[in-house]
């Protein structure tokens, strides 16, 4: 299954803008990323002045699409793309979660989502397009799947071709 969304800039303002005192002070920009016919939006917190090729993420963010789990059960998940670096983030890479009925959420800070045994994650570290692809196997009882790219600390991850398919 390829699954192509296009994602907008819905929105973007400098931060913190303007102080209590009067005063204009931008420590970094609130981007937030918007896919219509989904009806989704991520804000991404960015550090720097744009133009000035220094934008990055501040701390930990992730990209992510999740899906109902009904024609993965039993089988295993893969999350292909070609993917490459910019810049020197901590960590980056391409990740496969699966939810069972009662996860409500998954892991917020940058450790605990790189150490939950629910992610599946394969690192990228290249600046060259590279071929990249993380599997999960999916239990019966799961109920949805999430799979996307994520970013630790500052740097770009780009990817292309990205594609979901059903394993053996």
């Amino acid at each position: 299954m390829t699954t192509y969304s296009t994602v907008r800039i819905a929105h973007a303002e400098a931060r913190p803008g303007r102080l209590a005192n009067g005063e204009f002070q931008t420590l970094g920009h609130l981007v937030v990323l918007a896919d219509d016919a989904g009806r989704r939006a991520v804000p991404i917190w960015m550090r720097g002045d744009p133009g000035a090729g220094d934008l990055s993420p501040v701390g930990f963010a992730f990209l992510g699409q999740e899906i109902f789990a009904d024609g993965y059960r039993g089988a295993t998940a893969v999350f292909r793309a070609r993917a490459r670096l910019q810049g020197t983030p901590r960590a980056a890479g391409l990740f496969l979660r699966v939810m069972r009925p009662l996860d409500v959420r998954g892991a917020l800070t940058e450790a605990a989502a790189l150490s939950d045994p629910s992610n599946h994650i394969v690192t990228v570290t290249g600046r060259d397009w590279a071929d990249h692809e993380v599997t999960a196997p999916i239990p019966e009882d799961a109920n949805t799947i999430v799979f996307g790219v994520f970013l630790a600390g500052p740097g770009h991850i780009e990817f292309r071709a990205p594609d979901l398919a059903r394993g053996a």
